[in-house]
């Protein structure tokens, strides 16, 4: 059996996805002390841009890595997010700091309670960021925790879901009381209520796309317990005459309870 010491390359990225000049070394194991990450030797070399991933921010990533265990290992985050069974599953992982990136993952439903049954990282969970469009589909309680044995994702702050289309599940962001922006370009409907129930804090709310805001043109409670914030809404045109020339109801109850400002597409 040979003894040959193989080294392989590890790096340091910046917060743009690029690699920090300077910080490619040649060793046999990933460096225990600060954030590396293994590299191709091309990518060191050219100082190529991280490809588009699913990102989300984290406050401990060590906590993180305690659930799911290694979080640099990609097998690991397929198994949190019971890929194959609920999408195709990602190819490669890279950390930076607190910050994960997937690749290469699509067509991911994020299924019922994942951000929120215990052990879960929801309450580690600051940011989502889908700037590649892998998540399609959210569930019941995905980030939200209805039922009161849960947590959800009482810190995160701001999602961005690039590709997501369609929300089928009550609760989605229940109690997720700091989220203060959601924006979904391609979200086409939302088929339940209460998807932001006591998020109190929403601010932004961009989905241009929407054709469906709740089961009817009623009042779904989609929004309910949002209340005295300065709020943005974007939507298209149509929905703000869907009720009988009136605006959908979950939309009135918005500027009911609101400042509310639309931005019609």
């Amino acid at each position: 059996m040979s003894n040959k010491r193989v080294n392989k390359a590890y790096v340091r990225y910046d917060g743009t996805g690029r690699v920090i000049p300077g910080s490619l070394i040649l060793n046999r194991f990933k460096p225990k002390v600060g954030n590396w990450s293994e590299t191709p030797a091309y990518e060191c070399c050219n100082d190529v841009p991280v490809p588009p991933s699913l990102r989300m921010l984290f406050s401990n990533i060590t906590e993180v890595s305690a659930i799911i265990g290694d979080a640099s290992n990609v097998a690991n985050w397929n198994t949190y997010f019971d890929l194959p069974t609920y999408g195709n599953p990602f190819t490669s992982v890279i950390v930076v700091g607190n910050e994960i990136k997937l690749l290469g993952g699509s067509n991911i439903q994020v299924k019922e309670d994942l951000f929120s049954e215990g052990p879960n990282l929801g309450i580690y969970l600051l940011s989502v960021n889908d700037e590649v469009g892998a998540i399609v589909e959210l569930l019941e309680n995905a980030f939200g925790a209805e039922a009161g044995d849960y947590i959800g994702s009482p810190f995160l702050k701001t999602v961005y879901f690039g590709g997501l289309v369609t929300i089928t599940g009550n609760y989605t962001f229940y109690d997720c009381g700091e989220l203060t922006s959601f924006i979904a370009p391609n979200l086409v409907s939302i088929n339940e209520g209460a998807i932001f129930d006591t998020c109190i804090s929403l601010e932004t709310i961009e989905i241009p796309s929407c054709t469906s805001l709740g089961s009817t043109v009623g009042n779904n409670l989609v929004f309910i317990d949002v209340t005295g914030n300065n709020v943005t809404l974007t939507v298209p045109s149509a929905l703000m005459t869907c009720n009988s020339g009136n605006p959908d109801g979950d939309i009135q109850y918005l500027q009911a309870n609101n400042t509310v400002t639309i931005v019609t597409v």
